[in-house]
């Protein structure tokens, strides 16, 4: 009888070990699964927020591309600011944008945002702007940058265009420039029954300038005498270094007897001018040939020689003259 409760205590607590590490494995792996599930929804809340930032990027990375690709069909800097003030409303809420480059109308109180610009290292501008949602701020910034690009790429161009039609030393129009302006200027007159005349300059004696002061004191009269047409002409006209030391000037709108007396003007302020030049005081003369359209040809070569020849007439009558073409 002894034995038998041994053995029956025995089983039972038996049985109650065995079900006692099936229930802690169930809790076990109750226990797991819900580390797991926990695991997941860390994963998934991660993976959410990933996916809004993404999102985020994917849209102002959007944003950066549409703004580029609309500013960049442009060369002119105002029409770049114009396209950007366009494209930038579908991306931030804006009251207004300016461009601002007299830093004396900065409104530096401005509440919204204010951003100075600088290419090549010298100031630009400031980009102002009125923004409504205050959270618009960072995204405003960085879609800024394109307009930074566009503005440079804009500037870089209209650079290239002056070199490319400027003469370096005396910064007034090239020699091939002024020739595609002649016939621009040819057509334009024919078209609309209009006159023009041309003028060939040339500096008296250069030559003995150049030899007997040297070519800095040479480059300094071309330079000066240069400026003194330019501002002696109006803003419809054109001057240009056609070579060495000769310039062509086209007057629109102009006959023969007004072309004479704004020659003569030119001839006699460089006369009375004094250049000071390195020291050296010199008196500079001039001689003028001129040609007229239509009355002396229809063909820019053509008005070229005679404006040449009657240049050439001046030279052998003494110089500091003017003579038109006959």
């Amino acid at each position: 009888m002894i034995i038998l409760t041994i053995l029956l205590t025995i089983l039972i607590f038996s049985c109650v070990f065995f079900l006692k590490s099936i229930f802690i494995k169930k809790v076990q792996i109750l226990q797991s699964q819900e580390i797991q599930f926990l695991q997941l929804q860390a994963s998934c809340r991660k993976l959410k927020v990933e996916n809004e930032n993404f999102k985020k990027i994917f849209e102002d990375t959007q944003a950066l591309y549409d703004i580029t690709r609309q500013i960049c069909a442009y060369l002119n800097e105002d029409e770049v600011f114009a396209r950007f003030c366009q494209e930038i409303t579908k991306y931030v809420e804006i009251k207004s944008c300016q461009l601002i480059k007299d830093e004396a109308q900065v409104p530096f109180g401005n509440e919204g945002v204010l951003l100075r610009f600088e290419i090549n290292n010298s100031f630009y501008g400031y980009l102002a702007a009125d923004l409504i949602k205050p959270d618009d701020k960072e995204k405003f910034n960085i879609l800024t940058h394109q307009l930074l690009l566009g503005l440079k790429r804009a500037r870089l161009y209209q650079r290239v265009q002056e070199l490319a039609i400027t003469d370096s030393l005396t910064k007034v129009f090239a020699r091939r420039y002024c020739l595609e302006r002649l016939e621009e200027e040819i057509q334009r007159a024919r078209k609309a029954g209009a006159k023009f005349a041309v003028l060939m300059v040339d500096i008296d004696r250069f030559k003995e300038y150049n030899d007997r002061f040297g070519h800095l004191v040479g480059d300094a009269i071309l330079k000066h005498t240069a400026k003194m047409i330019k501002e002696s002409l109006r803003q419809v006209d054109l001057v240009g270094r056609y070579g060495g030391e000769e310039f062509l000037v086209i007057l629109t709108e102009t006959d023969t007897e007004q072309a004479m007396l704004a020659a003569e003007r030119i001839r006699i302020d460089i006369e009375k001018e004094q250049f000071n030049i390195y020291d050296e005081l010199l008196n500079i003369t001039i001689s003028i040939g001129i040609s007229s359209f239509p009355e002396n040809s229809d063909d820019s070569a053509v008005l070229i020689d005679k404006a040449d020849l009657a240049l050439y007439r001046a030279k052998e009558a003494g110089r500091n003259k003017t003579f038109r073409s006959s």
